[in-house]
């Protein structure tokens, strides 16, 4: 169900904290925006860290980083990580899923999402990185698909 404006899900608009109601996200939610590859290079930037030769910095990025042990990275990893953790937090309360599948560049972080979460909500599920890359989406579509087809009732005339 996406829900009445087919929005739900918009994982990254989620509030993270009470300085989040002082202000609009309109555009970037968040989340997202403490997040956003900007907002990461900036601070990278700010530390004197390498920037990727892409352009565009990720949370894998910053973690990379961090496992390499360039000065000032763990600090901007941890906050990502639990700005992560935040959001899978909500996540699980409100949807109380079997799994949570994280994106694959997240796999070295998942043990540490996890961390984050233990004996601070009532039940962690299995964190999982994901394993069909940019065709997840149409993956579970077509797994969905067949799922509805499969419980349908076919009577011959």
């Amino acid at each position: 169900h996406r829900g009445a404006r087919a929005e739900a899900g918009e994982i990254g608009f989620l509030l993270v904290g009470r300085s989040s109601l002082g202000g609009a996200h309109e555009e970037r939610g968040d989340l997202e925006s403490r997040v956003s590859p900007a907002v990461l290079a900036r601070q990278l930037e700010e530390r004197g860290l390498p920037l990727p030769d892409t352009g565009t910095v990720t949370a894998q990025y910053v973690l990379e980083l961090a496992r390499l042990e360039l000065r000032g990275a763990s600090d901007i990893a941890a906050q990502v990580l639990d700005f992560i953790a935040l959001g899978v937090a909500a996540l699980i309360v409100v949807m109380d899923p079997e799994v949570v599948v994280v994106d694959s560049g997240l796999t070295a972080a998942v043990p540490a999402i996890h961390e984050r979460l233990y004996h601070r909500i009532g039940r962690v599920p299995r964190i999982a990185p994901a394993t069909h890359g940019s065709d997840g989406v149409l993956v579970g579509a077509a797994e969905l698909a067949a799922t509805q087809v499969n419980s349908f009732t076919y009577l011959e005339g």
